[in-house]
């Protein structure tokens, strides 16, 4: 199982304070809804960002508004389950519907 968290922030020049938190500590607890789930995040870069931020656009379209902007060169973190979760703090990131 994977899930995406982007950081654009509405736009903004700057990253979410979450997103230093998950380069600081990539174990992660991804909630959505009433489902939660322990995953190790990582940035992606490259050829992988672009294919996941293309279905992040298809998904919302609205990021394509951030092309050109600070915000269209937003990280992209993929969280992943199953990939050496360490007995560390879980930094808990949720869903937005």
């Amino acid at each position: 199982m994977a899930n995406t968290s982007l950081s654009p922030l509405g736009g903004a020049p700057k990253h979410p304070l979450w997103y230093f938190n998950a380069l600081a500590n990539s174990t992660v607890e991804i909630q959505d809804g009433a489902t939660k789930q322990d995953m190790t995040a990582r940035e992606l870069t490259g050829a992988e960002r672009e294919e996941w931020w293309k279905r992040a656009v298809d998904a919302f379209p609205p990021y394509a508004d951030y092309r050109g902007k600070p915000a269209g060169s937003s990280p992209i973190l993929l969280c992943e389950t199953g990939v050496n979760l360490p007995a560390q703090a879980l930094l808990t990131i949720t869903a937005a519907r």
